[in-house]
């Protein structure tokens, strides 16, 4: 590949080509009703994504940006967690799917930007940070955990 801004057809793979093509702006997706939101707190910061935009994250990667954009300025910090919600998107389509309300959130803390978290669910009003962690012995997630005394003076998460 020669280079990554590139509109010449030649430079990408057929797949990155063909996800080129189908990408659609922010307000597109909008349009479609898909719906992505980033909540920063003093632990970490939390992604939340409907079920429509779970379906649709591959055509609305520059939506997701730009949200992501509105806290984190570095491009390549920015990108790298991009890539890493994309990388978990079966996962995300999984706990959407088994949702009550159509919403899934990734959640990391700071010291760990990359972890993402999926937790099932809209956040609504829990300030908590949650955690869970992963068994190899059986190969899969362990139950999801809150961690009850993370309170500050104020009272907040």
């Amino acid at each position: 590949m020669s280079s990554t801004t590139s509109n010449n057809k030649d430079d990408y793979t057929l797949e990155q080509w063909d996800l080129i093509q189908k990408a659609l702006t922010t307000q597109q997706c909008r349009d479609l009703e898909a719906s992505i939101e980033v909540f920063v707190r003093w632990w970490g910061f939390t992604v939340q994504l409907n079920q429509k935009a779970v379906h649709m994250l591959d055509e609305c990667l520059t939506y997701l940006e730009e949200m992501l954009g509105k806290h984190f300025a570095e491009t390549k910090l920015r990108r790298a967690i991009s890539f890493c919600i994309q990388f978990k998107q079966m996962r995300l389509t999984n706990a959407v799917e088994n949702s009550d309300d159509g919403y899934v959130r990734l959640i990391s803390p700071w010291v760990i930007p990359f972890a993402l978290t999926v937790v099932k669910g809209s956040s609504g009003d829990d300030r908590n940070l949650w955690f869970t962690v992963w068994d190899p012995a059986k190969k899969e997630w362990g139950q999801q955990a809150e961690f009850h005394e993370c309170l500050s003076r104020n009272g907040r998460c």
